[in-house]
Formats: C-alpha cells, sequence, structure tokens
C-alpha cells in the first residue's frame, strides 16, 4: 500500500508540473516530443506483436529518426535562446549556453547509440530528467532575471 502511495503522490507532481509546463513552447517543442518517444518505446516493450509506431520501421531505427527530430526541435530552441541571452547581454549566459550544448550533446549521442542498438530505455529517461533540470533551473534563472529587468523599466 505504501508504495501506491508514493507511486500516486509521484504521478501528481508530474501531472503538476505538465500543466505548468503546457503552454511552454519548451514544453511543447522538446519535452513533449521526448515523452512521446518514450510513451511508445514502453508500449512496445509490452506488446506481443509489433507496435504500429514500428511497423515501418525496426524499433532502433524509429526511435533514433524520432531523436533525431527531437535533436532539430532542441537545436532551434537553443539557437533562439542562446542569440536572445547574448542580445540583452544575460550575466549567467555562458552557464546556460554550456548546459545547451550539453543537452544536444547527450542527444545526438543518443541518436547514434540508438541506431547502433546500442541504447536502452534508461538513457531516455534520464535524457528527459536532463531536460527538465535545465528548464526548471537555468530557464527559470533567466525568466526571474527577463521578470525584474522588465520591472525595474
Amino acid at each position: 500500500m505504501w508504495m501506491r502511495q508514493d507511486v500516486a503522490a509521484e504521478q501528481l507532481i508530474l501531472g503538476e508540473m505538465r500543466l505548468s509546463l503546457k503552454d511552454d513552447s519548451r514544453y511543447l517543442n522538446v519535452i513533449s516530443v521526448l515523452d512521446e518517444i518514450i510513451r511508445n518505446v514502453e508500449l512496445s516493450r509490452f506488446d506481443a506483436e509489433p507496435s504500429w509506431y514500428f511497423d515501418e520501421l525496426s524499433r532502433n531505427d524509429r526511435v533514433a529518426r524520432d531523436l533525431q527530430h527531437l535533436l532539430g526541435n532542441t537545436l532551434k530552441q537553443v539557437s533562439e535562446e542562446n542569440r536572445h541571452m547574448r542580445g540583452i547581454c544575460y550575466p549567467e549566459g555562458a552557464d546556460h549556453e554550456a548546459d545547451h550544448f550539453k543537452i544536444c550533446k547527450t542527444i545526438a549521442g543518443l541518436c547514434s547509440r540508438w541506431a547502433r542498438s546500442r541504447a536502452d530505455l534508461m538513457d531516455l529517461y534520464e535524457l528527459h530528467d536532463l531536460i527538465l533540470q535545465h528548464i526548471q533551473s537555468h530557464d527559470g534563472r533567466f525568466e526571474r532575471y527577463l521578470s525584474q529587468k522588465r520591472y525595474r523599466q
């Protein structure tokens, strides 16, 4: 019974997090794509028959292709954000950009590993945590900086 309450509490927290991020373009363009990849891989583990998700391509090829899509969305997002941070001389911009690089490098590595059948679902969960951590920490600080800057004007 304790485990069920713990899982329910975690699901509630994740649900609230998703609600708070639902209108955020980072969520729509990055996290939601990754969530869909993870969901499809999770479902495929329990299907006796091949899922529609993997009909056209092998499981690893499909995941690698979807990770390429995720990488494209992420590169677009970070490029815009980096340009904006540089344009306003954001004091924590270098650290923020370094974290962007780490995320993009991680996704690119996963693309390669999935294409070579050397990755697993845990890698996707870790990437998910990395991206959420970035949004909550780096992007949170950037948003507070922008809010303070607007307030002062």
